[in-house]
């Protein structure tokens, strides 16, 4: 069964490669709100973790380390409720939230709430292109094509010097990498040249130190008899290498 117009409106959408965007229909529920504050750190917190939950001590040490006991508590009950105010603005004080849970001294961000993850995204479209390699090339290009896409950078980049988020980066960042000479195989076997050189002009500012991706390049330039500016960027990958 589909879901309704009005689930589907409802759905939260978050985006986190590259930029953290978080919104409903055309709504931006960072522009009605500051962006910056520990709130949403806190939500990306939950979302990072999603599928565990999480000690209050473990997100006050996060977060308000060098507080006493009680005003880190306090701290992290008004992180939660104004977090929970701009994710359901029309829900009452009397209804449970439908994102964010709290139990017995523990957080958890809901998996099974109304909204779309670029990441989960990232990773359904990655496995089911790696499927379809052996029965259904096209589809496999196809399907590589939409996980590139939705990958536009580092998971979380404005929090690139949090801890938390470090092997989140990474594992989703090792995804990527894994996928992309999938995808350029493919087209250059389809011999589809110019399409794979655009994905590799694309990912080389993503990933400028991945050699591979260099080698794929030259490649695809020497294929299509792009002689000189493959010279030109085996010399500036060597020296950048």
């Amino acid at each position: 069964m589909g879901l309704s117009e009005a689930s589907v409106d409802n759905k939260l959408h978050i985006v986190t490669l590259g930029r953290f965007m978080v919104y409903r229909g055309d709504t931006s529920l960072l522009e009605t709100s500051n962006r910056s504050n520990k709130s949403w750190n806190l939500f990306k917190y939950l979302l990072t973790h999603r599928g565990k939950s999480v000690l209050d001590d473990l997100i006050m040490d996060t977060f308000w380390e060098g507080y006493d006991g009680d005003k880190a508590k306090q701290a992290l009950y008004t992180c939660v409720h104004r977090l929970r105010r701009v994710l359901e603005p029309q829900r009452s004080k009397y209804d449970n939230c439908q994102y964010v849970i709290t139990e017995n001294g523990l957080y958890r961000f809901n998996t099974n709430a109304n909204y779309w993850l670029d990441v989960d995204e990232l990773e359904l479209l990655c496995k089911k292109a790696a499927n379809a390699v052996e029965t259904d090339k096209q589809e496999a290009i196809k399907l590589y094509r939409e996980a590139l896409d939705l990958y536009q950078g580092e998971y979380l980049s404005e929090n690139v010097y949090d801890d938390w988020v470090k092997h989140a980066q990474l594992y989703y960042a090792r995804i990527y990498r894994e996928a992309l000479p999938q995808c350029l195989d493919l087209l250059i076997e389809s011999g589809c040249l110019e399409e794979a050189r655009g994905i590799a002009e694309k990912a080389l500012p993503l990933e400028p130190y991945e050699e591979e991706l260099h080698i794929k390049y030259i490649q695809i330039l020497l294929m299509q008899g792009n002689t000189q500016l493959a010279k030109q960027h085996y010399n500036s990958a060597t020296s950048l290498l």
